[in-house]
């Protein structure tokens, strides 16, 4: 037999291999065997580099061998499933869902080893690997366990994640991400700054949080826990240097506060944080902890839930997020199940999304100028009563109450300076973010300011009079 008959003959073998085995050679297993060679020269070449670096094992023989062998595994599955499939004669279906589910987890092989070699990774490949594990019969899981392929994807980060390489991030698809700025009346995380200023040199949209603490017990505590937040934010370059709404991120209670007390402390740091910003916060917590809290439903929620995509049920009057953070990056941490690893961050990092694609995400939160401006007289108006006793003037800007500023700062008892250069207002020493002036005359929102200091605020529509009710008014 010369040779060119031993190579029919090795091809008729093989052939004949392959149609009882695989049922045939087919696009989906052509795919299929392109990325398993992908994954192992690129497996290769992501050894050898950490070899070089000093950060792996680099390229060792007894680990190429156990690769080979996984690799040898993955075909013998789909030829297993063939065989069932001959069995139960259901043309290919075991085989080619068996297939899909290899190919997503090629791909995410390979896209772990592109991290590992410090190469961007495009988003749509991300997308890629929902597609193959839906097809892989994946669509059977939870689906309110899945992230939707179309929302803006972000991170949480504090110095627990250490050296950020923000733009391997980026890189990586997060349109956003949240970095902690401050704890309690006077922590300061001492990668704030850096993260803040680097998040927003590459594009990414950045926001701040503040973790309240366990000692804070009163509305008195929640305030000085505000002004060190707000603190932090000026040292960064203030509030108009974030994208983001800054978050209360409210999930401990140590202390054994009441739900009345915790519900005090979380509307009076709410309040604080808006009156010296002039943007409305956003608030943070858990399943297990958002029952605690009455009347906060107003405020944009984010909500740490890793089993499901709805808000739980007792959830305070919220029924839907705008973030949800669906992984701590080591449990449930990727799209839709097990871990991901962010490119540019060494370890686990909070993974999250916002509910909205990224272009929704700039409109949804985009801030109005801090800059007083005049506005004309024809704004609608009503009357501003203190204690029954009418004061003045209200005035509705965007649905929202605002009462002139010195008449509500006399009624509060809370210092006031105006700079009239510069049309600029101070409460406390605190600058204002948000007055409007009318006729010369500084108007600001009646609520979040009310409510930092323990007054009470009504509305009449009917009749279109804003009320405020000081302490110790019965």
């Amino acid at each position: 037999m010369d040779k060119w008959e031993i190579f029919k003959f090795s091809a008729a073998l093989g052939s004949s291999a392959v149609t009882y085995f695989y049922g045939g050679w087919s696009g989906v297993l052509g795919v299929l065997l392109a990325l398993v060679i992908i994954d192992y020269v690129t497996g290769l070449f992501a050894a050898g580099a950490e070899g070089k670096k000093g950060t792996g094992p680099g390229l060792k023989s007894k680990i190429g061998l156990i690769g080979i062998a996984r690799k040898v595994f993955i075909f013998a599955m789909v030829a297993v499933s063939h065989l069932i499939d001959g069995i139960l004669g259901d043309s290919h279906l075991f085989r080619d869902a068996v297939a899909y589910f290899y190919m997503a987890n090629e791909l995410l092989s390979i896209l772990e080893n592109g991290g590992r070699l410090g190469a961007p990774i495009p988003p749509v490949i991300r997308q890629a690997v929902e597609v193959l594990k839906s097809k892989s019969g994946k669509e059977g899981e939870k689906e309110d366990a899945t992230t939707n392929s179309r929302n803006a994807q972000g991170i949480d980060v504090s110095r627990y994640q250490r050296k950020i390489d923000w733009k391997a991030v980026k890189e990586d698809g997060l349109s956003f991400a949240f970095t902690k700025a401050s704890q309690g009346k006077s922590y300061r995380d001492k990668t704030f700054i850096g993260n803040a200023q680097a998040t927003r040199a590459v594009g990414v949209l950045v926001g701040a949080y503040h973790y309240v603490d366990d000692s804070a017990k009163t509305p008195e505590d929640a305030r000085k826990e505000a002004a060190n937040f707000v603190s932090a934010i000026d040292s960064a370059g203030g509030i108009t240097a974030f994208d983001l709404p800054p978050v209360m991120d409210y999930e401990s209670n140590k202390s054994g506060l009441s739900k009345a007390a915790l519900t005090a402390v979380a509307k009076t740091f709410l309040a604080e944080v808006e009156r010296l910003t002039g943007v409305r916060p956003i608030v943070y917590t858990y399943p297990s902890f958002i029952g605690n809290f009455s009347g906060l439903s107003d405020y944009p929620l984010w909500i740490a839930r890793y089993s499901a995509t709805q808000v739980p049920a007792g959830a305070s009057g919220w029924s839907r997020w705008d973030f949800w953070q669906y992984s701590d990056g080591s449990a449930g941490g990727t799209l839709p199940s097990g871990t991901r690893k962010v490119a540019g961050i060494a370890g686990p990092v909070d993974l999250n999304e916002f509910d909205g694609t990224a272009d929704e995400l700039r409109t949804r939160f985009r801030k109005k100028t801090s800059v007083p401006k005049e506005e004309p007289a024809t704004v609608a108006d009503g009357s501003f009563q203190i204690n029954g006793e009418n004061v003045g003037k209200a005035l509705l800007f965007d649905g929202k109450t605002h009462v002139p500023l010195r008449v509500l700062a006399n009624a509060l008892g809370i210092p006031l300076r105006w700079d009239n250069s510069k049309k600029v207002a101070y409460l406390n020493n605190r600058k204002l973010q948000s007055v409007q002036l009318v006729e010369g005359i500084a108007y600001v929102q009646l609520r979040p300011i009310a409510e930092s200091y323990g007054a009470e605020v009504s509305w009449d529509s009917k009749n279109r009079i804003a009320g405020l009710k000081t302490k110790g008014d019965k």
